[in-house]
């Protein structure tokens, strides 16, 4: 059987390059909503001025409510395409000295809403305490490995059409914990034997090579110090990541 062998640095290089990418397709194809609303309302504000010459209340209220959306939709754009700079700036070698947990996944979630299967078909829900100790990393790509461990989750919630996931942030045993609990359907058996798996190498037959992502993931969480328990019944998985305390 053909096997790929890379070495964990270049690995990372070429996954961070790869994972970017396919989010920004997904951003730009994302864009196509907002942009045809913007361009709507542009479209009936000139009407209402065309209509409302003497600028009455009624017509100011209603002018409000209009740039008050486009706002959100500019405000949408903006946050969307500042996080994909943000990994696009993001050298392998990144390792912030302090990571809040709960701002990742948030902005993880937001970002994922580029994958349209995510935004419209998966009911998202975040409990995340405000107690939780901030991480101080000490090995390098922490942050990396979170995100993408994410972003892989989500990519197999859509290919097992999965319509429920909750991302709950909590502390046990004096560590930081994230749940991922998904409900109403069953994740892969190979997606769920790949968790299970010891990473050791990046030694993968072709067929692996497509879980990359995941696999890499799972390399830099567990050399970082993260444990990974993961329970499964009938409709509902959860996933537990225990980060080391600082």
């Amino acid at each position: 059987m053909n096997k790929i062998e890379l070495p964990i640095e270049e690995a990372i290089r070429l996954y961070q390059n790869a994972s970017v990418g396919k989010l920004v397709g997904g951003l730009v194809h994302n864009m196509n909503g907002p942009l045809h609303t913007l361009g709507i309302e542009m479209d009936v504000i000139g009407l209402l001025l065309r209509k409302n010459p003497d600028l009455d209340p009624e017509f100011v209220q209603g002018l409000s409510k209009r740039l008050n959306r486009m706002g959100e939709e500019f405000d949408r754009l903006n946050t969307l395409i500042r996080l994909t700079a943000d990994r696009a700036e993001l050298s392998s070698q990144y390792s912030p000295a302090y990571i809040d947990l709960n701002h990742v996944l948030q902005e993880e979630v937001e970002f994922l809403s580029a994958n349209l299967y995510f935004k419209h078909q998966v009911e998202t829900y975040l409990d995340l305490d405000p107690q939780l100790q901030t991480l101080r990393p000490k090995e390098a790509n922490l942050l990396l490995g979170v995100r993408w461990f994410v972003q892989g989750l989500v990519e197999e919630i859509e290919t097992s059409e999965i319509r429920s996931l909750l991302i709950k942030t909590t502390t046990k045993q004096n560590r930081p914990t994230v749940l991922f609990q998904i409900k109403d359907g069953s994740l892969t058996e190979g997606f769920l034997q790949m968790l299970d798996h010891e990473p050791v190498s990046l030694l993968l037959t072709s067929a692996e090579f497509n879980n990359i992502g995941m696999c890499l993931a799972l390399t830099l969480l567990k050399s970082s110090g993260v444990s990974l328990t993961l329970s499964t019944a009938s409709s509902l998985t959860e996933i537990y990541l225990s980060f080391p305390h600082s």
